[in-house]
């Protein structure tokens, strides 16, 4: 087989998917978008347990409480 019939790579994973990390996909992040467009991802959970901070460091690649 030579490099023609390859098929195209798929990694890496799209930006975003990487940078995000778990909260991208987690039931209780909610977007946070500025009139400037910068992006934050805030953790819902912040508001009822301490443990989890408002706007967790990105990428987040384990966390107690994902869903």
């Amino acid at each position: 087989m030579n490099e023609r019939e390859l098929p195209p790579l798929t990694f890496p994973p799209p930006r975003a998917a990487t940078r995000e990390g778990l909260c991208a996909s987690c039931r209780f992040v909610r977007v946070i978008e500025t009139a400037k467009g910068s992006r934050f991802l805030l953790c819902e959970r912040s508001k009822d347990d301490e443990r989890f901070p408002r706007y967790p460091s990105q990428p987040r690649m384990e966390c107690a409480g994902y869903q």
